[in-house]
């Protein structure tokens, strides 16, 4: 025989051989009916997948969601950078500053053992007195060149800035002093600047700007470091001049 079971305006024929007698025969026959209808066995809902109904969209990122995100991210990761650069740049500065301090001390006890500070050799001959320093530092005899002319040009090339030093270190040395195995040359591996106060001022209406004694005098020296940007602006308040690193008040 077969059983005749009516649903939503259809009819179903079931094979006889399903045992109506069994209690869960028909609670069976009723979940199959709800799947039939589109509805969960579990939940009694309808379901998407046989009512044709389109599926909620899964939660994901926007394309402008996403750009936002990476634009956090770069501006984040430029803060990180500079952050970095500066703690670099102030680092390499510290060491520079250290050198010179180092440097001023050795001159102070080079001034102790021989009453003068470093002023390079001294050239005698039979008929003239000069120093070995006059052809860095002078552009004919007396008169005195400026570290960087009137249009900010360095008119003292680097090599000529390491021969000075690679004499005072020998200076430094001779008596006992230690120096860094490097050379005298700052944190941009530039030379330190050294200028005995023999060779001041640059003019007649140059402001002689040396180290800290008070007042200036011949008996002393300037020390500089050209710093980070790599031109020499013997300490002057200019743009080149603004970074550099010196052994006195500006």
């Amino acid at each position: 025989m077969m059983a005749k079971v009516r649903s939503s305006g259809r009819l179903v024929v079931w094979p006889s051989n399903v045992h109506a007698h069994n209690a869960g025969t028909m609670a069976g026959v009723s979940d199959h009916m709800d799947i039939y209808r589109g509805a969960s066995a579990t939940t009694g809902r309808p379901d998407d997948r046989t009512t044709g109904q389109a599926a909620r969209p899964r939660a994901a990122f926007t394309l402008i969601e996403l750009l936002a995100v990476i634009g956090i991210i770069g501006i984040l990761a430029g803060m990180v950078f500079g952050g970095v650069m500066v703690a670099k740049r102030s680092a390499l500065k510290t060491k520079t500053q250290s050198l010179i301090q180092q440097v001023q001390a050795a001159c102070d006890s080079y001034r102790t053992a021989t009453g003068v500070y470093p002023e390079g050799w001294k050239v005698t001959t039979t008929t003239s007195v000069t120093w070995e320093w006059g052809n860095v530092f002078e552009s004919s005899p007396g008169v005195y060149k400026r570290p960087i002319d009137a249009a900010g040009v360095q008119t003292i090339p680097d090599a000529e800035w390491k021969l000075v030093t690679d004499r005072l270190r020998q200076q430094l040395e001779g008596i006992g002093t230690q120096l860094p195995a490097t050379g005298l040359q700052d944190a941009w591996k530039k030379p330190l600047r050294y200028r005995p106060a023999r060779f001041y001022p640059f003019d007649s209406t140059a402001t002689i700007k040396i180290d800290s004694d008070k007042p200036p005098g011949n008996d002393s020296y300037q020390i500089w470091s050209i710093g980070p940007d790599g031109l020499d602006g013997a300490g002057e308040d200019t743009v080149t001049g603004r970074d550099d690193i010196l052994s006195w008040t500006r």
